[in-house]
């Protein structure tokens, strides 16, 4: 990134750990916006409470004469409609280069989407046209899978960009260089199946775009006093450092939206992986505890900005909580409680598709609480499965999760 460019210039600082005991990290609720990365350290650096920064004069063209136009953050393209999806029956596919085409007479379908593979192993082919803005000209493009079962191989354009095998948690590609601005692509993705097995597009999938510069995974715990602190993972893709601002927001949703606070750090961000910590608070008056009973939530909305720039924007929900240990029990916000376990594995949806997915685990997860339950069983649960269990109070303790065969599971 050239100086004074639209990337950013950045550093982190190193982090020191603190989280809580591994049981009561797999009972709570996944309170964090996951984005595909690499494992982790972490730092406590303290953030700094201020008002909303001065405007700064948007900086001359030095070709045109003019000004350059701020960056608005991430865009977003959903990518979950308008898959085409066919077995490959003969197993003619890469044969006959379905990676660079789409066959004949291949209906169209919404993922998430799974199939189920007969008494002999078998291949299916997903393939998605996409048609890219042409603003997103000079940004950078990541193509980002939730989740896909089975053993799966990926082409953007007939061009390979990776593999997978197995799992239930999220991946994304590097599709930069091979977007073209206002231009049409093709992607392909052939997932293998075991026989009788249940594989397939298991999460949504979504391109985004934004800075070279970008918040990849944000983790938040908030404890029972209001002290809230957030890990914050930022790649910067391009070659040079410089300074940037995060500003965090607390959000209430259920009081429409209202902001009950703003923070604001300043960093110096270097090439790579950075790490860092922010550290913020509520006053007691200002929120109410999640409980059992009333499993209240927040958000936590991020925005990295560089001057007037906003380099990239990011969210999270989040709950004021706190575990503990005393006298050989569980404590919730200081209170003990006894988990009462279930498990909703039978009846629960694979994958959710639609609208009436959600509304049936909805129902059933009421079910089980309403049985006097509060913590439930499964195995690599969709995200969105476990948003609904923190909207319901209730804990999960996950299991994994592949494309296996009845015989092998």
């Amino acid at each position: 990134m050239p100086a004074k460019s639209r990337s950013a210039y950045y550093k982190s600082r190193t982090l020191s750990s603190g989280s809580l005991a591994g049981l009561l990290v797999l009972i709570s609720g996944a309170f964090c916006a996951l984005e595909p990365a690499p494992a982790h350290a972490h730092t406590g650096t303290a953030m700094r409470v201020q008002e909303p920064p001065i405007p700064i004069p948007p900086k001359p063209n030095q070709k045109t004469g003019g000004t350059v136009a701020p960056r608005k953050g991430r865009e977003t393209l959903d990518l979950n409609s308008d898959w085409r999806f066919r077995v490959d029956v003969k197993g003619v596919g890469e044969l006959e280069q379905w990676e660079k085409r789409v066959p004949d007479g291949v209906p169209l379908l919404r993922i998430p989407y799974h199939w189920k593979s007969g008494s002999q192993p078998e291949a299916g082919w997903f393939w998605r046209q996409i048609e890219i803005p042409k603003k997103w000209k000079g940004q950078t493009a990541r193509l980002i899978f939730g989740a896909v079962s089975g053993k799966a191989l990926f082409w953007f354009d007939g061009q390979s960009i990776g593999k997978r095998e197995g799992g239930m948690t999220p991946f994304e590609f590097n599709v930069t260089q091979l977007f073209k601005p206002g231009g049409k692509h093709l992607i392909a993705v052939r997932v293998e199946a075991e026989k009788r097995a249940s594989v397939g597009i298991s999460d949504g999938v979504r391109l985004v775009s934004h800075d070279e510069a970008y918040l990849q995974q944000i983790f938040v715990r908030a404890s029972g006093l209001g002290n809230l602190e957030a890990e914050i993972q930022i790649r910067n893709l391009g070659p040079n450092s410089g300074g940037s601002t995060l500003i965090a927001k607390i959000v209430s949703p259920n009081q429409s939206n209202r902001e009950l606070k703003q923070t604001e750090q300043n960093l110096s961000i270097t090439p790579d992986l950075n790490l860092t910590t922010l550290l913020t608070s509520l006053k007691k008056k200002q929120f109410t505890l999640w409980t059992l009973e009333t499993p209240v939530l927040y958000r936590f909305d991020l925005s990295f900005r560089q001057d007037l720039d906003i380099l990239d924007t990011n969210e999270t929900i989040f709950g004021f909580r706190e575990f503990g240990w005393k006298a050989g029990r569980i404590t919730l916000n200081g209170i003990p409680f006894t988990p009462s376990s279930s498990g909703l594995d039978d009846a629960v949806p694979e994958i959710f598709t639609t609208e009436t997915d959600r509304v049936q685990a909805l129902a059933l997860l009421r079910k089980t609480k309403e049985g006097g339950k509060n913590l439930i069983y499964l195995h690599a649960p969709a995200p969105i499965l476990l948003q609904l269990g923190d909207s319901e109070g209730l804990f999960y303790v996950e299991g994994a999760r592949s494309g296996l065969s009845e015989s092998e599971s």
